[in-house]
């Protein structure tokens, strides 16, 4: 931030730099999240003898043409349904029920539209509306984040959102050095401006097969804009 910059502007900008570096990090965060939980895993006991391990579409995923023949939809409860008989199959809720559901705006509306979700005949507790995002379902805390990847899936369907169900113990974020952020004077620079200096180390892994499932859904909207 150049000092003549910063006197001609009515508020100091540093702040708000801060503010969006902030947030920058906070997607940082569930990008590495996302991309962990279907990339390929090393694993492994040492340094020695370790290997790698693909995500499995064939087992682990929904397709996106799940309850509806040959037609690519979006997210239906019936694929809820079959996500969770994968995690249940997979022995991943003996020990962890706690289930994270991370889903686009697009498939929020979705579920929006469907009286199993919203109507409280299907719902003893009135419907699992929420300022209007869908919060809880079928034992899953939802989780709306434009920030997951528009795939093909494995019955080559394009322009799919791969949605994510998992139970805590799936996947693992390490943070070496939580968001650091300082703004320092650059005095060796010419008219001395203000530096603001971010540091992040993080790194994710997902830790077994069938703790996490990919739910393929018809998604038009396309990736994140932001």
């Amino acid at each position: 931030i150049d000092n003549f910059d910063q006197l001609k502007t009515p508020i100091d900008p540093k702040s708000q730099l801060v503010a969006r570096v902030k947030a920058a990090c906070s997607r940082a965060y569930d990008d590495e999240i996302i991309r962990a939980a279907t990339a390929t895993a090393t694993i492994g006991a040492d340094d020695g003898h370790l290997s790698t391990e693909a995500f499995d579409t064939t087992n682990y995923q929904v397709s996106s043409i799940y309850g509806s023949g040959a037609t690519s939809t979006g997210l239906s409860v019936a694929k809820l349904s079959e996500a969770y008989r994968i995690l249940e199959h997979s022995h991943a809720l003996e020990e962890d029920k706690q289930i994270t559901l991370v889903i686009g705006s697009t498939q929020n509306d979705n579920l929006r539209r469907q009286a199993q979700v919203v109507s409280s005949d299907f719902n003893k507790n009135g419907g699992v509306l929420e300022n209007g995002t869908v919060t809880r379902f079928m034992g899953m805390d939802v989780i709306v984040s434009e920030r997951l990847p528009i795939i093909t899936d494995k019955d080559s369907k394009a322009n799919c959102r791969g949605c994510l169900a998992f139970v805590k113990s799936g996947i693992y974020l390490g943070v070496w050095q939580d968001v650091k952020v300082e703004v320092l004077r650059r005095n060796e620079l010419s008219s001395n401006p203000w530096d603001v200096n971010t540091m992040l180390s993080i790194g994710g892994t997902r830790t077994e097969l069938g703790r996490v499932v990919q739910i393929s859904c018809a998604d038009a909207i396309g990736a994140d804009n932001a």
